[in-house]
């Protein structure tokens, strides 16, 4: 592989990280600090390679407020985990004969949360939640690429059910093409949208427990109808068997055209001791015209320390053509001074 092929990709070649982390805790928990700076390694890759992390907050009994600052660079690569939208994927054009691109850009994230708790003396409800959420990021050069706002309202009962209310408020700087519709993708541009979610979750504590959301409103220039559902059965302490559905139904203007999604994925936990598990995860998208394997075997050899071999296999979802595969072994070792 010549030098440009290995800067152009930079996954086919090793890859190393390295990082330091600090975390600050006072004696009562309440309020708590933390950064990290980490750099990944690959050949012909010098700069732009870095991720930065800092953040703290209050962690009381009736509030919870904290902030988290993020900044990754273009070239930082993880190759044993998942970076989330430093990769975009888009049309080169207005339509989808135009083909495909893909484009890699850093960002810097902001989150925030705020939440205020109520304990009522009730027999049923344990407590209420009044929240709001705050996440924006901007591109490297400082322009917004969007932001997003969550008022968010929580009953959590006694038995560990809970019922959840969500407002969103949405801002979206589109700077590529949006291969999201049927007909054409949706044009660069800033879009602003609202929807409202509910979710309700069962008795957690059962050993058959279910969580359903529903989810109505607007979607960049459209409509959005998002159901959510999953189901858990169990043999504590050892198998875990998990099924989730999401059906998404997203309407456009005529032009642009309506949009259904489908996502299932199917997980199976086996611990066989207090130190060796065994998860696989399968997924099934349509958006993405993908299947999905994802198998992990765990041994805790020590406190803390942890070898894992992860076992990866991605299919097209319309004939099974194999599109990639990867076995990975990853090696943890805690080390107290």
């Amino acid at each position: 592989m010549t030098d440009v092929e290995q800067k152009a990709n930079p996954l086919g070649k090793f890859g190393r990280n390295a990082g330091i982390e600090f975390n600050f805790t006072d004696k009562t928990g309440i309020w708590q600090l933390w950064s990290g700076h980490h750099i990944s390694f690959k050949p012909m890759i010098t700069s732009k390679n870095n991720f930065s992390e800092i953040g703290g907050g209050y962690f009381g009994r009736k509030l919870n407020s904290f902030i988290d600052v993020d900044r990754i660079g273009e070239n930082y690569y993880a190759d044993m985990g998942f970076i989330n939208r430093i990769e975009t994927f888009s049309t080169k054009g207005s339509t989808y004969d135009s083909g495909d691109i893909t484009y890699r850009n850093g960002f810097v994230q902001m989150f925030n949360q705020n939440d205020y708790f109520l304990y009522p003396k009730d027999k049923k409800i344990i407590r209420h939640t009044f929240g709001l959420e705050n996440y924006a990021v901007w591109f490297l050069d400082g322009k917004l690429s969007d932001r997003f706002h969550r008022l968010r309202y929580f009953i959590m009962m006694r038995n560990t059910s809970m019922w959840a209310f969500r407002y969103d408020i949405q801002q979206d700087n589109l700077r590529y093409y949006f291969p999201l519709p049927s007909e054409k993708p949706l044009t660069p541009g800033t879009y602003h949208y609202n929807s409202g979610n509910i979710q309700y979750t069962s008795d957690s504590r059962k050993n058959t427990f279910f969580d359903a959301s529903l989810r109505i409103g607007q979607f960049y220039n459209g409509t959005i109808e998002q159901y959510r559902a999953s189901l858990t059965v169990r043999k504590q302490p050892f198998w875990n068997v998990a099924m989730s559905l999401e059906y998404n139904n997203l309407k456009f203007p005529t032009e642009f055209g309506n949009t259904k999604l489908w996502l299932i994925s199917p997980k199976v936990e086996i611990n066989f001791s207090n130190s060796l598990f065994w998860t696989t995860f399968f997924q099934y998208n349509t958006q993405r015209n993908n299947f999905n394997i994802n198998s992990r075997v765990q041994w805790r050899y020590k406190p803390m320390s942890d070898l894992f071999v992860v076992y990866t296999d991605n299919y097209f979802a319309d004939n099974l053509n194999n599109r990639n595969r990867a076995l990975v072994f990853k090696l943890n070792y805690w080390l107290t001074l």
